[in-house]
């Protein structure tokens, strides 16, 4: 099997009315997934894109991104947030249900796969494993493709200790979604995931149309 996977870099106001953008930077795309990597900002220096292999028959399109060391400073230069690596799954799929619908499909298929279902007759796929506590779960107006405003669902889930996933899901064209899914390492704090989400949105992402 031959993966499309084309890179080239963007200039400014360089795009096409398919998916319009004022971010200069380079541009990646897998099936019908377009992404834009920001390259006049500190947060995606050294960030590195690939193509991500797909958990399910319906994607279009599928890339993640991953940047090491990064860092934030507040205005106040007081507190700082530092990151070893952050990293995430962008994905087009070919899906009629609306974003909260998506989301909460998903979250109970998460609770499923970890054994914190919470109807106990149910069998699980994990025997054993910590809860899953949805920290936050928020509707919100992001940018796509880089001008414009869509509504998008959004969910932290974390799993104990060990990990925080935040997913994003907005819709497109009919039948189409763009799922954004973060993976972090520990409990994040409410700091923690304001700046991963603003990290996620800084990157631009658009899909072509299916013809």
């Amino acid at each position: 099997m031959t993966l499309m996977f084309d890179t080239e870099l963007a200039l400014q106001m360089s795009w096409t009315a398919l998916a319009s953008s004022t971010t200069a930077g380079y541009v990646f795309r897998m099936g019908q997934l377009v992404l834009v990597l920001p390259t006049n900002d500190d947060r995606y220096r050294g960030a590195t894109v690939r193509p991500a292999a797909s958990q399910v028959f319906n994607s279009l399109g599928s890339l993640s991104v991953i940047a090491n060391n990064v860092e934030h400073t507040f205005t106040n230069k007081e507190n700082k947030l530092s990151f070893s690596t952050v990293s995430a799954v962008f994905t087009v799929l070919s899906d009629g249900r609306l974003p909260e619908d998506f989301m909460e499909d998903y979250i109970t298929e998460y609770q499923y796969d970890s054994g914190s279902y919470p109807f106990k007759w149910l069998p699980t796929r994990v025997e054993g494993s910590s809860a899953v506590t949805v920290i936050e779960k928020h509707k919100k107006d992001v940018k796509y493709a880089g001008s414009t405003t869509v509504k998008a669902s959004c969910v932290w889930l974390c799993g104990g200790e060990s990990c925080t996933t935040y997913r994003r899901a907005l819709p497109l064209s009919l039948g189409q979604l763009l799922i954004v899914e973060l993976t972090y390492a520990g409990c994040a704090s409410e700091e923690e995931r304001h700046f991963l989400e603003s990290w996620v949105e800084g990157i631009v992402v658009s899909a072509l149309p299916r013809f």
